[in-house]
């Protein structure tokens, strides 16, 4: 990674893709909870290959979010169906827990700016 990141950008990026608790982190990258508490916290550096895994996370959900998008503005699906397309596209790697809102709520900012 050519710079290094901030202690707390790991824990805003976390939170951005749904991974809102140290316990989903631990889960999500198979991690013990003292593992993801320290790079919560940045007493640990996080990993580069854990960088590069987050962004992959990242645009599995932004390709959701669109797929979802479309999918609405067909009046296809509801609000409700949200969470269902996501664990229907990319199984149980997403995070049940935090999903769904992060989704919906990236929808209604792609939804206001598409306005």
């Amino acid at each position: 990674m050519s710079f290094s990141p901030m202690p707390g950008y790991f824990r805003s990026a976390c939170a951005l893709c749904g991974l809102t608790s140290n316990q989903l982190v631990a889960d999500h990258f198979g991690i013990s909870l003292d593992t993801a508490n320290s790079w919560l916290t940045g007493r640990r550096r996080v990993p580069d290959n854990v960088w590069r895994e987050m962004a992959i996370y990242y645009d599995q959900l932004t390709d959701i979010v669109e797929h979802c998008l479309d999918t609405f503005e067909r009046g296809e699906i509801s609000d409700s169906g949200v969470q269902a397309i996501a664990e229907h596209e990319h199984g149980s790697k997403l995070p049940a827990a935090g999903v769904s809102s992060v989704i919906a709520a990236w929808m209604m900012i792609r939804m206001v700016d598409d306005d």
